[in-house]
């Protein structure tokens, strides 16, 4: 019995308890962070919610704080480096500093331009930093981001968040921009996120929010290529199979009269075309649409105008992806992977062009040939207020 209790005891100091616990209450969750150059010193600002201001129905406030105070709160600091800034702002909060529930990257247009290996280092080194967060460019300085208003939600991360996973079937995290950036023949693009201010009308009052608006791309080095416009950047997407609901408008004939057309589903592939090292890419694929509006006197029921409606729609799709190529090519940014692509169909030939990848792409030929469909137009065939007698045949 003797053996048994001293065995008992020695094992005392081996068992852990709750010798590391950390309170909530002790705990400060970050949940954006934005990352800019100032000169040679980075700055580090972070939100922090405020549980204290998140008041229930009937608070004032735009959904919380019993008096119309902000639901967060900002700290930010510089330093020679990420991590010493997050140290200095350490120093000024009460509460330990938590990373792993962030959700979104904020990062500054300057900086993106600088380059972006040590920010990506200081996230894949340390364990709290998820790599599922969303990364974004910010135009301009990425802190005056987080101090807009967010009206539809309760922070402004949230809102960034909640925006990004809307514009793409396949949203970039932190995971695929450093799987991009460690790829050979792919560049990373991320969306951009701009101040904004809403129109409520002639009396209403305007407020600061933020959206979306490109796509920003990335060169060899991972440094700020440029930035696409959101017809640009919508038709990257489109030819990558990641837009999300792209919505277009043709006009059959010259005038104000048109029809607005959803993309359902696309089947889109990249098909490089070697011979010896002359490389062509040839862009194909099927697509299928929804007519949501129809402002002509065009009935859907006869089926030439519905093949004329298709002709017209390949040959929009097909224009909007050469330009968006192109766009690419003249920023040099192979965003799109077609150095991938030529690495996995003929993989002796890249590694013999791979070294000059970046001059020879700019100038790669691009064809785009697409198949359109047009399933049907909701549960209307004909224009809804035109006589049958006026419709076009």
């Amino acid at each position: 019995m003797m053996r048994r209790c001293l065995l008992l005891l020695s094992c005392i100091p081996l068992l852990s308890g709750c010798w590391d616990r950390r309170e909530i209450n002790d705990v400060a969750f970050v949940i954006a962070t934005a990352l800019d150059k100032e000169g040679d010193k980075y700055r580090s600002t972070v939100q922090i919610p405020l549980p204290g201001q998140m008041g229930g129905v009937g608070s004032g406030g735009g959904g919380g704080g019993t008096s119309g105070s902000k639901t967060w709160y900002l700290e930010s600091a510089t330093g020679r480096t990420i991590r010493e800034s997050n140290a200095k702002q350490q120093k000024a909060i009460s509460r330990r500093l938590y990373f792993a529930h962030r959700r979104v990257v904020m990062i500054g247009e300057d900086l993106a331009k600088d380059g972006m290996e040590q920010m990506v280092d200081l996230f894949g080194r340390a364990p709290q930093n998820r790599l599922t967060s969303f990364p974004v460019i910010a135009k301009g300085r990425a802190a005056e981001l987080l101090q807009v208003e967010a009206p539809t939600e309760m922070f402004p991360a949230e809102m960034v968040r909640e925006l990004i996973s809307n514009s793409s079937e396949e949203p970039t995290t932190l995971k695929d921009m450093v799987s991009e950036m460690l790829t050979e023949g792919i560049d990373p693009a991320l969306p951009v996120v701009t101040k904004r201010n809403t129109d409520p009308g002639a009396k209403g009052d305007s407020q600061s929010t933020v959206g979306v608006s490109g796509m920003a791309v990335f060169n060899d080095q991972n440094k700020l290529a440029g930035m696409l416009n959101d017809k640009e950047a919508q038709a990257v997407l489109f030819a990558l199979n990641r837009a999300r609901a792209t919505e277009i408008s043709i006009f059959p004939k010259k005038g104000k009269h048109g029809v607005a057309l959803q993309v359902q589903e696309t089947s889109i592939r990249i098909d490089p075309v070697t011979s010896g090292k002359q490389v062509k890419v040839h862009i194909h694929g099927k697509v299928r649409a929804l007519i949501v509006e129809n402002d002509t006197k065009m009935g859907m029921a006869n089926m030439d105008n519905l093949q004329k409606l298709q002709n017209l729609l390949n040959r929009t799709l097909e224009k909007q992806v050469i330009q968006g190529v192109a766009a690419l090519q003249k920023a040099g940014s192979d965003a799109m992977g077609i150095g991938r692509s030529i690495h996995a169909d003929n993989p002796k030939l890249w590694q013999s062009i791979h070294h000059e990848w970046p001059k020879l792409y700019p100038k790669v030929p691009v064809s785009v040939s697409l198949d359109s469909e047009i399933e049907h137009g909701g549960t209307l065939v004909t224009p809804l207020g035109i006589q049958k007698e006026e419709q076009e045949k």
